[in-house]
């Protein structure tokens, strides 16, 4: 089961108000992107655009994530599906596990 470990100085966990009973969860925090594991690219199955890098739409995200210290602010990030998540706030890390790439990678924000 493939396991990703980045750096987050904070973690939020925040249960579904319209299915707490099923285990639906999402879990909100900031990376920087430096943290991310480039191996995370081999789990975008699960979005349903294709990414295009190639467009100046990209273009101008790559570039604004470099120069714009507030890239942050103005993006709403990365959503993936994920099998588990655990965070160690001693180590401000936080793990994720996949073990499905039908079901688990990126769903949104793919090019971000």
């Amino acid at each position: 089961m493939p396991k990703f470990t980045m750096h987050a100085r904070e973690f939020k966990k925040m249960l579904d108000p319209s299915r707490s009973d099923t285990g639906h969860i999402k879990y909100v925090c900031y990376l920087k992107a430096s943290s991310i594991p480039k191996e995370l690219a081999n789990w975008m199955q699960t979005n349903p655009r294709e990414q295009n890098m190639k467009t100046e739409v990209s273009k101008t995200i790559k570039k604004s994530l470099v120069e714009n210290d507030d890239f942050h602010e103005l993006n709403r990030g990365v959503l993936f599906s994920v099998e588990s998540a655990s965070y160690d706030n001693r180590k401000e890390t936080l793990t994720v596990e996949m073990t499905n790439n039908d079901i688990h990678g990126n769903i949104d924000g793919g090019h971000t």
